[in-house]
């Protein structure tokens, strides 16, 4: 059972909407007891940013004091340590357990970590297992994915220059950048009022650059191992022409 509460623009949790649901409707029968906390850094639809580490320390406290586990979602959690400048271990090390992409900014073609206790990872298996089992003979996507953390530093550092590189050029163009500066490698901006959203994204396509609309309006790139500088600077003065011509 999911119980969905709702976050600040920041991507922290709405703390009294937290409160609630983790001591409201422990005696009701009707209601699933709280087990688990779970969070997300980089918060993805808050523009990627990191949640700070004396943020999770409070969730940690809030989750011993009502006796559940805290889980990140950190898919993007070498971002947020980069971003934050600090090691990964001192995000992940205040979770029970947490979950990273070895795609997305890594670079490996796939592949997806949970790191918990041995207890946590056996419970883990056993669900897999539930829900349709693992994958077999993954000796060379492993190989993939081991390449992909040698390189953490180097890779992330540029995906993050590049983003806010392509954040300022964008502005300047006249396009409304929503979380400026971007904090880590992704970036969100609107194209204005009026604009005809599945125009600006069929330019961008026919022109080599793919971005992903949200919802109407709200738009988000994503800069990754296979962005170079280069292509940024051609992406931002794609977006810039594109906006242009759409809302023309």
């Amino acid at each position: 059972m999911l119980r969905p509460v709702r976050n600040l623009p920041d991507g922290t949790l709405e703390p009294q909407r937290l409160m609630e649901e983790l001591t409201l409707n422990r005696s009701d029968a009707q209601f699933a007891i709280p087990a688990m906390v779970c969070v997300e850094t980089t918060h993805n639809m808050c523009g990627g940013v990191p949640l700070a580490v004396e943020y999770l320390k409070q969730i940690r406290a809030t989750a011993d004091e009502h006796g559940v586990l805290l889980h990140v979602d950190g898919a993007r959690i070498f971002n947020a340590a980069i971003a934050m400048n600090v090691p990964a271990s001192q995000i992940g090390g205040l979770a029970d357990s947490v979950q990273f992409c070895l795609s997305k900014g890594l670079g490996a073609p796939v592949g997806s970590i949970v790191a918990a206790s041995t207890e946590i990872i056996d419970q883990a298996r056993r669900v897999r297992k539930m829900l349709g089992g693992g994958m077999r003979q993954v000796g060379v996507l492993a190989a993939a994915g081991l390449l992909a953390l040698e390189r953490i530093d180097d890779r992330l550092a540029a995906d993050h220059q590049h983003a806010r590189a392509f954040a300022e050029s964008i502005a300047e163009g006249g396009v409304r950048v929503l979380n400026d500066p971007p904090a880590a490698n992704v970036v969100f901006f609107r194209i204005g009022n009026g604009t005809r959203h599945a125009e600006f994204l069929r330019h961008c396509a026919a022109q080599g650059v793919a971005a992903l609309e949200l919802d109407p309006g709200r738009v988000r790139a994503v800069f990754h191992n296979g962005v170079s500088t280069e292509d940024a600077v051609v992406a931002a003065d794609v977006v810039r022409r594109a906006a242009a011509l759409a809302t023309g």
